[in-house]
């Protein structure tokens, strides 16, 4: 063998790693893939749900007044004949599941549809064919800041002139179908201006629809000025869940059939898990309150 010359021995195989490396780059891709993946329907959150985490605050109670308040010095006194406690339920338009519960109570309410909410359609649908009344819930401009700060095109605002009032009016009225009748989403601000509320007004009379003031704000005109347009027209007499709280429903729940008996009475509530399961638990038993729909509570036309 020639001097210097190793003999030449066996390479090392390079076979084992590349294999070794290849295997676990597939499986961090699988793994990438397996959380990338969509998932399949029994994974998804239930569309309901995902509607219901979008929707927006309900009603703006900084400046509402006490549940303990009257309607206001407008309003006539009842007869016997017009007297009970009328249900309309707020900011639907977001779950329908909620408003499934709400239907099978069978009792007489109203369901006032947000314009943007991405079930309105749907859901006037579904509370008009269970031959419930269908309420357009008209979104105005709130005092809290907060609360401004996230409204949506579907908003009336303080800054607007007549005819971008009409347009926005019926922009989110077409969104909603068979509207008879109109109360107030928010507008602890709009509420308390004239102008505003008498362009409001004249739109309800051109169109046949009745008007409910949600009182969200002490000093609201609408109840007035609706009075003053000529259309049929009511008062919010008490919010059900501007307290989450059982105690506090319960309380209110005693005013309000209290109040029907021999009043005009109209109780708002909102489709929170909590008020579905108390609706269910009061309206589940047997009871003498006089239900009724919330157009035979309506003052008549002209009415003071």
């Amino acid at each position: 063998m020639p001097s210097g010359h190793r003999p030449r021995g066996r390479q090392p195989s390079l076979v084992m790693p590349v294999l070794l490396l290849a295997a676990l780059a597939a499986a961090a891709m699988l793994f990438v893939l397996v959380l990338l993946w969509p998932r399949t329907p029994l994974q998804q959150v239930p569309q309901v749900e995902r509607h219901a985490a979008m929707a927006p605050a309900y009603e703006d109670f900084e400046r509402l007044p006490t549940s303990e308040e009257p309607e206001p010095a407008t309003s006539p006194t009842p007869s016997a004949a017009d007297h009970g406690l009328a249900l309309i339920i707020d900011d639907i338009g977001y779950d329908k599941h909620a408003l499934k519960r709400l239907l099978a109570l069978n009792v007489p309410m109203a369901i006032s549809v947000l314009p943007d909410a991405p079930l309105a359609r749907e859901t006037a649908d579904l509370a008009y064919e269970a031959g419930q009344t269908v309420m357009l819930h008209l979104p105005m401009e709130p005092e809290n800041r907060a609360l401004s700060r996230r409204m949506s095109t579907a908003f009336l605002r303080a800054t607007m002139d007549q005819a971008e009032l009409r347009k926005t009016f019926l922009a989110d009225l077409s969104k909603v179908p068979h509207v008879i009748g109109v109360n107030n989403h928010m507008g602890s601000l709009l509420t308390q201006m004239d102008a505003p509320m008498q362009w409001v007004m004249d739109l309800c009379r051109k169109h046949g629809l009745f008007f409910v003031d949600s009182r969200t704000h002490k000093d609201s005109v609408a109840a007035k000025m609706a009075r003053d347009a000529g259309i049929a027209w009511a008062s919010r007499r008490y919010f059900l869940d501007h307290r989450l709280d059982r105690a506090s429903m319960l309380h209110v729940w005693k005013q309000a059939t209290h109040c029907a008996r021999s009043e005009r009475c109209i109780l708002i509530a909102h489709p929170h898990a909590l008020t579905l399961d108390f609706l269910e638990d009061v309206l589940g038993r047997e009871h003498d309150i006089p239900i009724v729909r919330v157009t035979r509570l309506l003052h008549e036309r002209g009415a003071s």
